[in-house]
């Protein structure tokens, strides 16, 4: 899977259709959830009984998988009931 970079974002200035959030608010939005990213590394922790830097690397996957989706366009209406949602799926994204 390609990963793209931030200088990526922001030479695209994220503005390929009226669809897609601009990168302001894609970077709003990020900064706003990561308030749960603890909390997802415990769940991750008990749930899937995973050390801690496989729940943090679980949970980063998710958050990489938000940054990208927010990127193309699609409207998340809740950020946080997401990442949940997409941090307790095995194959995470």
């Amino acid at each position: 899977m390609k990963t793209v970079s931030e200088a990526d974002y922001a030479d695209n200035d994220c503005r390929k259709n009226d669809n897609v959030l601009n990168y302001g608010s894609i970077v709003a939005q990020i900064t706003e959830s990561e308030q749960y990213r603890e909390h997802l590394v415990k769940i991750c922790m008990q749930y899937f009984r995973f050390e801690k830097e496989y729940a943090e690397d679980c949970v980063q996957k998710a958050y990489t998988s938000l940054y990208e989706k927010l990127y193309k366009g699609v409207q998340i209406r809740d950020c946080k009931a997401w990442l949940y949602s997409v941090t307790m799926k095995p194959t995470n994204g």
